[in-house]
């Protein structure tokens, strides 16, 4: 008689499970957060994530594209950070969400409709930096 590994099948279901928890398709019908309008039309031009401080922030510079304006963000506390292999900057399904009704101590979530490589992440609340 032979048998089939389980291990691989659990992997592979508890890697999907944990995806959909993460970044759950429910996002799409969360308002858009009004620190960015239209992000989509900005691409990533730099990343700066700081952990060592007393409260961690990742900081984003986008650049709109078709002109050189650039927006800093910094996104405060963020957890669930994941950057996809691939990923250079391009992001054409860009979303900042606002999840503040969900209740939770997350409150935006950077997201992404594509399928393209990607920066992921929810974090406490963001602002723009002068």
């Amino acid at each position: 008689m032979t048998t089939q590994p389980l291990c691989r099948v659990r992997a592979r279901c508890w890697t999907t499970c944990r995806l959909t928890l993460m970044f759950p398709d429910s996002y799409e019908s969360e308002r858009d957060h009004p620190v960015l309008p239209m992000p989509a039309y900005y691409e990533v031009v730099r990343v700066d994530w700081h952990l060592a401080e007393e409260e961690p922030f990742i900081d984003l510079w986008l650049r709109e594209r078709k002109s050189s304006i650039v927006r800093h963000l910094r996104f405060w506390r963020p957890s669930e950070v994941v950057i996809d292999r691939g990923f250079n900057g391009f992001n054409s399904g860009f979303r900042i969400k606002d999840i503040s009704e969900r209740g939770m101590e997350v409150r935006v979530a950077v997201t992404t409709f594509e399928q393209d490589p990607a920066i992921r992440f929810v974090a406490a609340r963001v602002e723009c930096v002068p």
